[in-house]
């Protein structure tokens, strides 16, 4: 017989999309890639492409805490362990796979107002089809 899911189970599955979250914008961001050349400071990068230090300190931190970066000083770079899933040129990279994910995230976000009936689905559809892919 199966056994309901206890209130804390239930707990953790409901603040799972924060490391998703994490994992998808650095990925839309294209920050994998950008440090495959080595070590960068989160300065470093606002400099280069004009963001916001506070946030993007926070998402690499976030990243690091994942095990995603090495944090060292003021520098981050990847896993080496990681380094061909995370290269967009790599036969085994899963960056198409996250930012395909990245890009459901959008529909899926809209799940609650799609019930209720306060959601256009048709201009939705035009809409995401009509993207392009965000790298």
């Amino acid at each position: 017989m199966e056994t309901a899911l206890d209130v804390r189970a239930m707990d953790l599955m409901s603040i799972g999309f924060q490391k998703a979250r994490i994992i998808l914008t650095a990925a839309e961001l294209d920050i994998f890639s950008k440090l495959l050349s080595g070590p960068k400071s989160a300065g470093d990068l606002c400099e280069a492409y004009g963001w916001d230090l506070r946030g993007l300190q926070i998402l690499l931190d976030a990243l690091a805490s994942l095990k995603l970066l090495n944090k060292s000083s003021e520098f981050y770079s990847i896993e080496p362990q990681l380094y061909m899933a995370l290269d967009p040129n790599s036969e085994e990279s899963i960056l198409p796979m996250i930012l395909h994910r990245a890009r459901m995230w959008k529909s899926w976000s809209n799940l609650t107002s799609i019930i209720k009936g306060n959601f256009d689905m048709g201009s939705f559809i035009k809409t995401d089809r009509s993207r392009s892919p965000s790298v």
